[in-house]
Formats: structure tokens, C-alpha cells, sequence
């Protein structure tokens, strides 16, 4: 138990210090990879539109705090449900079919700090939060917690985009994600499909790690 609760420690200390280098690196611009550019990669304040970086951020706060507080809570294992959740949304969708539909080669969506965001981080969430974090504090009810950040997120993307709506069409601009790019009606169409796919993730995330809990 010490030595999983010692790996859970390092890794989320791993997760907090990626998160860190990879605002920095998305904030400055800097590229340590030489790959084809991603159509979404932004730098400065842009990157604060993107669940991908709010999401990331949130774990590694979330991160941060499991690592320094001693006798874990009900509440802080929520919310590292919470963001391991939001996480591996992001990670799914990247990983999906989503972006090959907007002809964007998933090999763009892992360049430089998106790699980091996208890949690395989502994957070490997972694997602490199932392998290391075991826990019966969780009840099956907190699951649907997990669709409060994509929510938010929702009612965010929806103001924006109703808000810069002409005859219809909504620039690219304030559509950066092209989620009306079939329609308006498909792009309001998509936000239950995130909903119940975020409580689906959340879902599966509390089983795997009860599952290991009680072997």
C-alpha cells in the first residue's frame, strides 16, 4: 500500500510539472519538435479557450493538491475523479475520429505542447488514478460530476458562438473547435453527445479503479 500511495506521489508531482512546462511552452510559442503544425496549436492568451488547456490545468491543480494533502478526502478523490475525467475526454476525442473529419491528421494534434496535453498527461492520469489511487470513497452517484467541467465548457463554446452568429454562419474565429461546420443544429446536437460521453468516462474510470481495489 506504501509503495503504491509513494508511485501515486511521484506521478502527480510528474502531472503538476508537465502541466506547468506545458503552459509554458504553449505561452511563449516554444517548439521543441519540428513536425507539421497543428491547425488548433495557439500561443498567449489564446490557449485559455481550449478545454484541452483548462482541462489540463484543473488536473494539474487537482494534482498538486492529492500530492501535498496527507489524509485524502471524499471530496479530493471526486475531483481527481473529476479531472481524470476531463483528461481523458480530451484524449479520446484527439485520438477519435473527431479531428480526421476536419482533416486534421492526428500526428499534427501531438506537436510540441499539445503532446504533452493531448498524450502524456491524460495517459498518467489514467494510470494513477486506476493503478495507484484505489479507493471506496467514491460512490457510483459522484459519477455524474464528471460531466461538470464539460458543461461549463458548453454553456462557455455556446455563448461565444451564438453571440458571433451571422445569417447562420459562425466564423472560424469563435468556432475554433468547427462544431457548426454541418449546421447550427449538429453543433447544439453535439453538446449531450459530450455530456453523456464525459459520464461514461467517469463511469468506466470508477470501475476499473474499484475493481482493482477489491482484488
Amino acid at each position: 500500500m506504501k509503495t503504491k500511495s509513494t508511485i501515486s506521489t511521484v506521478l502527480n508531482i510528474v502531472i503538476f510539472i508537465l502541466m506547468v512546462f506545458g503552459a509554458i511552452v504553449m505561452f511563449t510559442g516554444f517548439k521543441f519538435m519540428h513536425g507539421e503544425e497543428v491547425a488548433l496549436e495557439s500561443t498567449k492568451l489564446g490557449i485559455l479557450k481550449f478545454f484541452t488547456f483548462q482541462s489540463n490545468v484543473f488536473m494539474g491543480i487537482v494534482a498538486l493538491l492529492f500530492t501535498i494533502t496527507k489524509n485524502k478526502s471524499t471530496t479530493l478523490y471526486v475531483w481527481k475523479l473529476i479531472a481524470t475525467g476531463a483528461v481523458t475526454l480530451t484524449f479520446l476525442i484527439v485520438f477519435g475520429d473527431f479531428w480526421l473529419a476536419l482533416g486534421i491528421p492526428i500526428m499534427s494534434m501531438l506537436q510540441n505542447g499539445n503532446l504533452i496535453y493531448h498524450l502524456v498527461i491524460p495517459v498518467l492520469s489514467i494510470l494513477t488514478f486506476v493503478f495507484f489511487e484505489r479507493t471506496d470513497k467514491i460512490k457510483f452517484r459522484f459519477t455524474f460530476l464528471g460531466m461538470i467541467p464539460t458543461f461549463v465548457y458548453a454553456i462557455f463554446y455556446a455563448i461565444v458562438v451564438f453571440t458571433h452568429m451571422e445569417n447562420g454562419v459562425v466564423p472560424k474565429k469563435y468556432d475554433w473547435y468547427g462544431f457548426t461546420n454541418a449546421g447550427i443544429y449538429v453543433g447544439i446536437a453535439v453538446i449531450p453527445v459530450m455530456l453523456i460521453l464525459s459520464y461514461i468516462i467517469c463511469l468506466l474510470l470508477l470501475l476499473a479503479n474499484r475493481k482493482r481495489h477489491h482484488t
